[in-house]
């Protein structure tokens, strides 16, 4: 991808705010390859090497840590740090190989540090190294899983066509069937009468009257309203 280098004053640090943007830009170019950081300065400022340029640069650099970018001081060169370190389908096998979840990548986020992923993925999958997931509108590859290409056997044409020739039963022919066997289908209605007549029936079972435990004071709470009647006659 090529890009326009800005220009740079040693007193512009909007400048050299944005070379740094660049320099971040160029990192992601050249993944997994790493960059001398003398070659970050040449390549942002073509032309301008002025040392004081350089020390507002490395200023900058130093201060402004990106959370993409890796560091090696022993050879004092930066790299660019995607969210899986993935740059090829080799990677990728690799990657799913030591990876001990069986989750699926994202593809645009596969493309950060691989920008040919797209490409790459539908040759690994007719070589069924990987399991794609794509978009319905569009067709592109969405979701990659790992596949093993050892679990693919070559199967003769003469049972190819035998499968294909094997007759499956109709949905009515297996509804049927279910029924005669006294089996319900799964998209059978309840009969809702039955239903009904089932919560009804726990509903009754659960009014039932309460268990008197203190019976020695069960003459307290006889009903004598009766009595009163006759005593007024």
């Amino acid at each position: 991808m090529s890009v326009s280098r800005p220009g740079i004053s040693t007193d512009d640090h909007a400048a050299v705010s944005a070379a740094i943007q660049w320099a971040i830009e160029r990192l992601r170019e050249k993944y997994p390859e790493s960059v001398k950081y003398d070659d970050l300065v040449s390549y942002c400022w073509s032309g301008h090497e002025e040392n004081a340029a350089r020390i507002t640069f490395w200023t900058f650099w130093t201060k402004n840590k990106h959370n993409k970018i890796s560091y090696n001081a022993a050879t004092n060169t930066y790299r660019f740090r995607p969210q899986y370190p993935i740059a090829s389908g080799a990677d990728l096998v690799d990657y799913f190989r030591r990876q001990k979840t069986a989750n699926a990548l994202q593809v645009k986020d596969l493309k950060e540090g691989w920008p040919d992923a797209e490409n790459d993925i539908d040759t690994m999958e007719k070589e069924h190294k990987i399991l794609v997931e794509r978009n319905k509108k569009d067709g592109k590859a969405r979701l990659v899983w790992a596949d093993d290409p050892t679990l693919y056997a070559p199967l003769d044409q003469e049972f190819r066509d035998m499968w294909l020739k094997i007759a499956l039963p109709s949905p009515e022919d297996t509804i049927k069937e279910l029924a005669r066997i006294g089996h319900r289908s799964a998209g059978q209605v309840k009969d809702p009468k039955k239903t009904v007549a089932a919560s009804n029936l726990k509903k009754a079972r659960k009014s039932r009257g309460f268990k008197q435990t203190n019976t020695h004071m069960a003459h307290l709470f006889k009903d004598f309203s009766n009595k009163r009647a006759q005593a007024g006659k």
